[in-house]
């Protein structure tokens, strides 16, 4: 077994299909210098990336990778005969995505960060290329006398830290020392991939759902995917590269069926693989952005299009004359394991947010301004989370009123993040929290008008405060101080219960500001710090029930009015 390392440090620009040779088969003593390619036209091919609805403005300049493969260790490591072949089957996937690669075979500590330094700077530099940089070899996770980990990559000439601990110290390369590389590079877009099991704190625990490529793919981004963590390990014949090639070679990891595959979706089909191979408890693959907000809001893209031949049926997404895929046939679907039961939700087009003509006070200022979105197809949960689903996946409850059917509340965002990935495991199928676009979309279904119900919203339509601050005329109503049991009235049009009211739910996205412009697929702002909230709850006032209200809070908070649905990804 080896702990493994696949680094890939994408910080790409779309290449010639053509491959560098950097023969960094280094000497014992001093790293061969990478060759300057930036005088020829290899690597330095523009590539123009389009989504099917929208052309964005950014093109890859130049696409340039470095892969680094250990194989040949001594002192006291195994040696790894399969990093070889792992290093030319990723060379040559890479080398037909026009992407021109150097290769460094064996090098030792001092080699490592001159070659890695080197190729950043010369590179890197350019705000339109990708670079990538892949990393093969043993990892190492050691115990910290504070209680955590620090993980390291092991360059040829480290010793075995359980024999030689000193040595070990002043050759390994810590995890954390990739962090500071990515922000030396001025390309835009970069992903690290480590196909190890190793500890360390690269990148944002925050799911990130995979989106269509839009306007906002083009903005700075460093992403981060390992194949594991701490005290698990990875066979010599790595499952994580079969997976990474295949994802390069074939439209499996294209979950939004766009043609382009994003690192997002990379790491989320890792992610899933590995759950449906029933490997999760050996390896469980990792996969974010930066922890630098300014880092953290594009996403890295392959073109499958122009480099494969089976090109998969074109569809327009979020337009009127979209045709669904067949994943989407099914009016509705029904998780065995948790009970909880998804609706179909149509594509189509919406302004979301609160139009000119709907009062808001100051405190709803980010309602605004309205604008059109598309939307793609989707499945929803048709009512709140209830306590009984809940503790079939979890096996306790947090809640503070009590009741099979009764929602689940007092959840933070990170806990409905636990509850989603250990359903994962249980079930090998994809589930996330809506984004705050589908939420709403969802809610509305159809309508346009403050409420699904029209123009005002009564307690007999609804579980909320109705005895004060009631919207505009609407009247006012009981106060029933507690959740009610979902589906006490009666759904919205499209067969959704309790979208007003309630409890809170939370949505995948960070809370930000609106913009004017038409959208598709908004995942929303990059934000750690808070959470989008919908739907209003039973201790809230009519108004803060509005189809377009929003809720910050922060994703470790919760309360009893906060709960969730879901999203099932087919």
């Amino acid at each position: 077994m080896r702990n493994v390392m696949l680094f890939i440090l994408l910080l790409c620009f779309i290449h010639k299909n053509s491959v560098s040779q950097c023969n960094c088969n280094f000497s014992n003593t001093q790293a061969q210098s990478v060759p300057d390619t930036t005088k020829g036209k290899r690597g330095f091919v523009p590539i123009e990336v389009k989504g099917n609805s929208v052309t964005l403005p950014f093109t890859y300049r130049g696409n340039f990778a470095l892969v680094i493969g250990i194989s040949d260790y001594n002192n006291g490591w195994d040696s790894l005969p399969g990093v070889r072949n792992d290093i030319q089957r990723v060379e040559e996937a890479l080398a037909k995505h026009h992407f021109e690669v150097i290769v460094c075979r064996n090098p030792t500590r001092r080699q490592l960060e001159d070659t890695i330094t080197y190729f950043i700077s010369h590179y890197g530099q350019e705000v339109d290329n990708r670079l990538i940089v892949y990393f093969a070899g043993h990892g190492y996770s050691k115990s910290l006398a504070y209680g955590d980990y620090e993980g390291y990559i092991v360059p040829v000439d480290a010793p075995d830290p359980r024999i030689d601990s000193t040595n070990f110290m002043m050759k390994a390369k810590m995890i954390r020392d990739f962090t500071n590389y990515s922000t030396q590079i001025q390309a835009k877009h970069a992903l690290f991939m480590f196909d190890a099991c190793f500890s360390g704190a690269l990148f944002s625990g925050t799911i990130i759902q995979p989106l269509p490529v839009t306007i906002y793919t083009g903005q700075q981004v460093r992403q981060f995917i390992t194949s594991g963590s701490a005290n698990q390990t990875v066979p010599d014949k790595s499952i994580f590269c079969d997976l990474f090639v295949q994802a390069l070679s074939s439209y499996n990891a294209d979950m939004i069926r766009d043609s382009f595959l994003t690192a997002s979706e990379l790491g989320a089909f890792l992610q899933m693989e590995f759950i449906k191979r029933n490997l999760s408890l050996q390896q469980t693959p990792q996969y974010g952005k930066s922890r630098d907000e300014r880092l953290s809001k594009g996403d890295f893209v392959f073109s499958l299009r122009e480099n494969l031949n089976n090109v998969p049926p074109v569809y327009t997404q979020g337009s009127s004359n979209f045709v669904d895929p067949v994943k989407f046939t099914n009016p509705t679907f029904i998780d065995q394991t948790s009970g909880i039961k998804f609706i179909r939700i149509k594509c189509g087009t919406f302004k979301m947010g609160s139009p000119s003509g709907e009062w808001i006070d100051n405190e709803n200022k980010h309602e605004r301004p309205s604008h059109s979105v598309n939307i793609d197809c989707f499945y929803i949960s048709e009512t709140e989370v209830t306590q009984q689903q809940w503790t079939r996946v979890m096996g306790n409850n947090p809640s503070n009123f009590r009741g099979n059917t009764l929602p689940v509340e007092t959840v933070s965002w990170n806990d409905c993040q636990i509850f989603i990935e250990k359903l994962r495991a249980k079930t090998n199928k994809m589930f996330r929290l809506p984004t705050e676009a589908e939420w709403e979309y969802a809610c509305r279904a159809g309508t346009t008008t403050p409420y699904n119900t029209g123009g005002c919203l009564s307690t007999s339509q609804a579980n909320y405060d109705g005895t004060n601050r009631t919207y505009q005329n609407c009247g006012q109503g009981e106060n029933r101080k507690t959740t009610l049991p979902v589906k006490s009235f009666s759904p919205n049009a499209w067969g959704l219960y309790d979208m007003h009211g309630n409890v809170w739910e939370w949505c995948n996205d960070g809370y930000g500001t609106y913009e004017n412009t038409r959208q598709t697929n908004p995942k929303g702002a990059v934000n750690d710090s808070f959470k989008v909230l919908r739907g209003g709850s039973f201790r809230m006032y009519g108004p803060f029930c509005r189809s377009a209200s929003r809720l910050e809070l922060a994703p470790d908070k919760k309360g009893a009015g906060t709960g969730f649905r879901l999203v099932y990804i087919p």
